[in-house]
C-alpha cells in the first residue's frame, strides 16, 4: 500500500467536518437575519433553513428545498467554497457567514456576491472571528459593502459586557507567562520536584472554571524566582519602548548656568 492509498484508506475513518467550531449568538443572527429581510430579499412568504449543526448533512437537508427556501445560517468555513459550488449547482438561494479576509478565495469565480460587513462577532463559545458574508441574492454583484449591517453588529458588541480578567496567584505557572519571558529573551526553567500539573484550582470548582490549557503549581522559590523574571520582562519592555529624548549641547549649557550666583 503506498502512501495515497494509505491516505485514502484513512480518510474512511476520519469523522466528516459538517459543523462549525463557531457557534452563532441569537442576537448576531437575528441581526442578519433582519438585514437579509430589510435590504437584500423580503422574507415573509419564505422558508429559512439552517442546516449547519454537529453531525448535520446540508446535502441531505437540500433535498427537501424549495423555490421559497433560503439558507441563512453560518457554515463551517474550513469547506465553505464546496457548500457555496453546491448550493449554486442545485439552485439553493442562501446568505451565510464567512472568513472576513478569505472570502473571495471561498467565492472563487462563483455566481454569487462578497457582503462587506467587517465585524470582530464574538461567538457562544468565546471565539472572536473577523466575518463578512456571502450570498447568491445579490444578482451580477461581486462585491459591496453593508454599512447598515456593520454599525448594527457594531452596536451588539459594544453593549457586551467586559469579559472578567482573571489573576492567579504566583505558584500558578501557565504556558502564557513562559510566552512572555521567551519572547523577552529571558531563561526560566522548572523542574519536576519543584512543579506539579493542575488542571483547576480548588477556588474554581464551586464557578465550574479551570485553568486553560492547564498549569503547574509551582514552590514558592520558583514562584519568587517567577516574579523576579516578570519584573525584568516588564522593564525590559518598557525601555524598549522608550524614546530617550537627550538634551543637546546647547541645552546643558543652558541647565549649566542655572542656578548660578552671578554676583
Amino acid at each position: 500500500m503506498n502512501s495515497k492509498e494509505y491516505y485514502d484508506w484513512l480518510q474512511k475513518f476520519e469523522k466528516r467536518n459538517t459543523s462549525d467550531d463557531t457557534f452563532t449568538p441569537p442576537a448576531v443572527y437575528d441581526i442578519v437575519l433582519d438585514y437579509v429581510n430589510q435590504h437584500v430579499l423580503n422574507l415573509d412568504d419564505l422558508t429559512v433553513e439552517r442546516p449547519f449543526y454537529p453531525d448535520g448533512d446540508y446535502q441531505a437537508h437540500a433535498q427537501n428545498y424549495d423555490d421559497n427556501t433560503v439558507v441563512i445560517d453560518n457554515p463551517p468555513f474550513s469547506i465553505l467554497s464546496k457548500i457555496i459550488d453546491f448550493y449554486i449547482k442545485n439552485n439553493v438561494k442562501f446568505f451565510l457567514f464567512a472568513p472576513a479576509l478569505t472570502v473571495f478565495n471561498s467565492m472563487r469565480n462563483c455566481d454569487c456576491t462578497a457582503i462587506i460587513a467587517p465585524s470582530k462577532i464574538t461567538y457562544d463559545n468565546g471565539a472572536v472571528v473577523n466575518t463578512c458574508f456571502v450570498t447568491n441574492l445579490c444578482g451580477d454583484v461581486r462585491a459591496m459593502t453593508a454599512p447598515k449591517l456593520y454599525n448594527a453588529l457594531q452596536a451588539l458588541e459594544q453593549q457586551k459586557p467586559t469579559l472578567s480578567k482573571y489573576q492567579y496567584s504566583p505558584n500558578v505557572l501557565m504556558v502564557n507567562n513562559l510566552n512572555k519571558l521567551c519572547k523577552a529573551g529571558i531563561e526560566f526553567s522548572v523542574s519536576a520536584n519543584e512543579s506539579v500539573f493542575i488542571r483547576q484550582l480548588d477556588s474554581q470548582k464551586e464557578h465550574k472554571k479551570e485553568l486553560f490549557g492547564g498549569g503547574l503549581l509551582i514552590s514558592d522559590n520558583k514562584a519568587k524566582e517567577l516574579q523576579a523574571k516578570e519584573l525584568q520582562t516588564k522593564e525590559l519592555q518598557a525601555k524598549n519602548n522608550l524614546i530617550n529624548w537627550e538634551l543637546s549641547d546647547r541645552e546643558r549649557a543652558i541647565v549649566g548656568s542655572l542656578g548660578v550666583n552671578n554676583d
